[in-house]
């Protein structure tokens, strides 16, 4: 069985770091993978999350706007909300980033 996924496309918001308690680090996302059909754009987004080295790298690398290849897997999980309600949530847990535009990560404008 397999459980894998590979995408192209950009970040979406600033990326959000998390250092757990013991240390562990995390790095989420939104990404927007879009698709063209004749006239029409079809943008379809995406949870990315990542950890470790991988994630500490991309929080010094990674910003709005970046193209990235992103290869990881789909991961779903559910919970009840204080209401009780069932709430449902689905991620790609990232293994592997090619970062496909290189720029300064404060400074978005390619340098000549």
């Amino acid at each position: 069985m397999i459980n894998r996924v590979q995408l192209i496309g950009r970040i979406g918001e600033e990326p959000k770091h998390i250092v757990t308690v013991n240390g562990s680090e995390i790095t989420e996302f939104s990404f927007a993978t879009s698709e063209r059909y004749k006239d029409q754009e079809e943008t379809e987004w995406h949870r990315v999350k990542m950890f470790g080295p991988l994630a500490a790298f991309m929080h010094n690398q990674a910003f709005k706007g970046q193209l990235l290849y992103l290869e990881g897997k789909i991961h779903y999980s559910s919970w009840d909300d204080r209401d009780g309600n069932k709430r449902y949530s689905t991620e790609i847990i990232c293994s592997t980033v090619k970062i496909l535009e290189w720029k300064e990560k404060n400074n978005p404008w390619p340098s000549h």
